[in-house]
């Protein structure tokens, strides 16, 4: 079983315990593991973002439609399925858990063209279609684990999320992030249809996949 995962900010943080777990329990899963195109400056003063090997999928702080570096990201992922594919489903960490959204959402298909088309026909506002998903040939995603969730609120996104994604989800969250409001965090399920009821699992820690044995099984 293919798992993709799609990181935060930080490379790899933290999620070596998950990872295990899964590997104990599903003995045949490996991982890939792509890394997002554009470097960040840390907030740490006086550390080398090399150092700290910050990555973001897009420059989330910006209101333009779509955000930038989100569709060259979307290309890049698309590209990732297509040669290390196909995939089960993805692991996801704050900004990643939107592109992991939105892949399931175009995976799935459905009338997604249609519900775009529309939208576009209606004025609304709405990001572009990825072409590059036209000569996709991959199976709808099976899961999502989505850690530290951000919302997709935009209404640009809203198309993308009218449909059933046909997955399992399971949240994650953190009492102690200070990153994602729990405002914020209760949106995502709102936001996304899911096939069944979610797994919520609130661990004690921070910004990041647990490192508690007992949430780690949970997910599991």
């Amino acid at each position: 079983m293919k798992i993709l995962v799609l990181h935060g900010e930080s490379l790899r943080r933290n999620i070596g315990g998950v990872l295990c777990r899964i590997e104990e329990a599903v003995p045949n899963a490996t991982f890939s593991f792509p890394t997002a195109h554009i470097r960040l400056q840390p907030r740490q003063h006086g550390v080398t973002s090399s150092a700290l090997d910050l990555r973001g999928w897009f420059e989330a702080s910006q209101a333009s439609n779509p955000p930038d570096g989100l569709m060259t990201s979307v290309e890049d992922l698309v590209l990732v399925l297509e040669y290390e594919g196909p995939f089960a489903g993805i692991i996801a960490l704050s900004l990643g858990t939107i592109l992991a959204a939105m892949l399931a959402a175009l995976l799935h298909g459905g009338t997604i063209i249609e519900t775009h088309e529309e939208a576009i026909r209606n004025l609304v506002e709405a990001m572009p279609y990825p072409e590059c998903f036209a000569a996709l040939r991959h199976a709808p995603l099976r899961f999502l684990i989505l850690c530290a969730a951000r919302a997709a609120t935009e209404s640009y996104y809203e198309w993308l999320f009218q449909e059933d994604l046909g997955v399992r989800t399971c949240y994650v969250v953190g009492d102690l992030d200070s990153v994602v409001s729990y405002e914020d965090w209760g949106a995502v399920p709102k936001r996304l249809i899911a096939r069944g009821e979610p797994v919520m699992i609130v661990h004690p820690d921070g910004h990041h996949l647990p490192t508690d044995r007992p949430s780690q099984v949970a997910i599991v």
